[in-house]
């Protein structure tokens, strides 16, 4: 709805933000390393990321994980995003593929 913003950060967290800078809620936890890559469904109900852990995970803006995270990349996950019906998932590796 472009009031936030979600980030993702060295630290292995994924962050919501107001479009004015301030934090909402907690960290989201999951990645065990960095998080190069987040964005939004079309609809603002969830969030992926995908990291450096190789791992492409979902959540809710609140915070909750949605299933256990999405593997298949032979390393780092560089970018990730949902297609514009928000129905599937893509995301660019390290390893030179790109996954649905």
């Amino acid at each position: 709805d472009g009031t936030r913003i979600v980030s993702g950060g060295r630290d292995g967290t994924v962050r919501l933000w107001t479009r004015d800078g301030a934090a909402v809620g907690e960290p989201l936890r999951g990645h065990e390393s960095p998080v190069w890559s987040v964005g939004f469904s079309p609809d603002g109900t969830r969030i992926v990321s995908g990291g450096e852990d190789g791992t492409v995970r979902l959540w809710t803006p609140d915070g909750a994980a949605l299933g256990e995270p999405l593997r298949g990349h032979e390393g780092t996950v560089w970018s990730v995003g949902f297609s514009p019906d928000g129905t599937r998932i893509v995301s660019g590796g390290d390893d030179g593929t790109v996954r649905l």
